[in-house]
């Protein structure tokens, strides 16, 4: 249980603890199928800690206008 909070992660969708700070990001994804490769218009970040019995993986998306996303279903999990 001790290594749970080595580095104080609480599972809260924030990403603002300290260790997130120093971590790679990956970003710049693309548009495959609709824009033939170009990057995406809404980016999103990616970070990942690797831990001895865990593996973290916090996801920062860039949307201004979260009024407007709706599911696709409204039994799916999948948002728009």
């Amino acid at each position: 249980m001790e290594e749970m909070n080595k580095y104080g992660i609480v599972l809260d969708g924030k990403m603002d603890e300290a260790v997130w700070e120093g971590l790679p990001g990956h970003t710049d994804f693309k548009m495959l199928k609709k824009a033939g490769g170009q990057l995406a218009e809404k980016q999103a970040i990616f970070k990942i800690l690797p831990c001895e019995d865990r593996i973290y993986i916090g996801i920062k998306c860039e949307e201004p206008d979260m009024e407007h996303v709706t599911k696709v279903n409204p039994l799916a999990t999948i948002w728009t």
